[in-house]
Order: C-alpha cells, then sequence, then structure tokens
C-alpha cells in the first residue's frame, strides 16, 4: 500500500512539475488510471474467487506491483517518455490488491470480528498514508524537485511490495481449506 500512496499523491506533480505535462493532460491520463484501477480490482476479485484463494493472488499482485515500481523508479532516473508509461501502470496495478486485502481482513476475523478488524485494518492503513507523502516529499525537495527527486522517491518505496510478497501469509490460508 506504500507504493499506491507514492503515486497517488506524486504522479499528479510528477507529470506536471518534473516533466512539464500539462494540468488537463494529467489529469486525463490519472482518470484514466483510476477507471482502469478500478477494473483491476475487479479481475483480480473474480481470480480469487475462481483460485479459491485471496493471499496467493495477493503475493503475486505485490510482486507486480514490486516490479512496476522498480521500473518507475529506474525509467523515472533517465527521464524517457517511457516513464510515463511506467507511471500509468504503477497507478493501476498499485490498487489492484485493495479489495483482496478487504476481503481477506473479513473472512479470517470471521462474521463476529469482521468489523472489528476492518475497522483495525483501515485505521492502520489510514495512518500509513499519512506517514508516507512527507518523507517523500522531503527527498523530492532535497533533490531539487526535478525528475531526479522523484526517481529517488519511488526508488525509496520499491522495497515494500516485495517485503509484503515475502510476508503474506499463504501457507495459513492454506491450512484453513478443508481438503
Amino acid at each position: 500500500m506504500i507504493p499506491q500512496f507514492a503515486v497517488t499523491v506524486f504522479a499528479f506533480d510528477y507529470l506536471v512539475n518534473a516533466l512539464g505535462w500539462s494540468i488537463t493532460d494529467a489529469g486525463a491520463l490519472l482518470a484514466a488510471t483510476q477507471l482502469a484501477g478500478a477494473a483491476s480490482r475487479l479481475l483480480v476479485g473474480w481470480w480469487s474467487d475462481r483460485a479459491g484463494s485471496r493471499l496467493g493472488p495477493m503475493r503475486l499482485v505485490a510482486l507486480t506491483i514490486g516490479l512496476s515500481m522498480t521500473s518507475l523508479a529506474a525509467l523515472a532516473f533517465t527521464g524517457a517518455s517511457v516513464a510515463v508509461a511506467a507511471l500509468a501502470f504503477a497507478a493501476i496495478v498499485t490498487v489492484t490488491s485493495n479489495g483482496l486485502a478487504f476481503t481477506a481482513v473479513a473472512e479470517r476475523a470471521g462474521s463476529r470480528w469482521a468489523g472489528r478488524a476492518l475497522g483495525i485494518h483501515n485505521t492502520f492503513q489510514n495512518v500509513i498514508a499519512t506517514l508516507v507523502a512527507t518523507p517523500l516529499a522531503l527527498v523530492i525537495s532535497a533533490a531539487g524537485g526535478g525528475p531526479t527527486g522523484y526517481a529517488l522517491a519511488f526508488t525509496a518505496v520499491v522495497i515494500f511490495p516485495f517485503a509484503a510478497a515475502i510476508l503474506v501469509p499463504v501457507r495459513s490460508e492454506e491450512a484453513q481449506v478443508p481438503g
């Protein structure tokens, strides 16, 4: 979720201030990525229903997010126009696991605890969201606010989805499935 907030908070600014896009064009691109992100959440939910697993797909999505952020960071350093495609892909893929996470929390908590578990989940998610923007803004600012600053900020969050992929307790989900 940290890459999601990094991209969500800084994509527009990156396009306009670092790459010189117009406000209208940047807004249009990001609106399109939001629609595609919504579709990706539906698709991943459908996939996880068919797979009978939330955490297995969540691990694969986390790896995809890690690879997309790695690509975005590397391409942002080059200043190449293909960095925009990497940004758009990252904007889509970083929101893909949202529905899986909410569903997994509710399912694992059970009907008696689902509300409380989702409340705790959302609280921690919102706390983390507030903690992401300021350090990344400081990184961007310290680097002069140009493309290199954004590349450094995107690089700073690359490790988190890979760590998440390792930490997703897929085996515990497999243990709960009657066999």
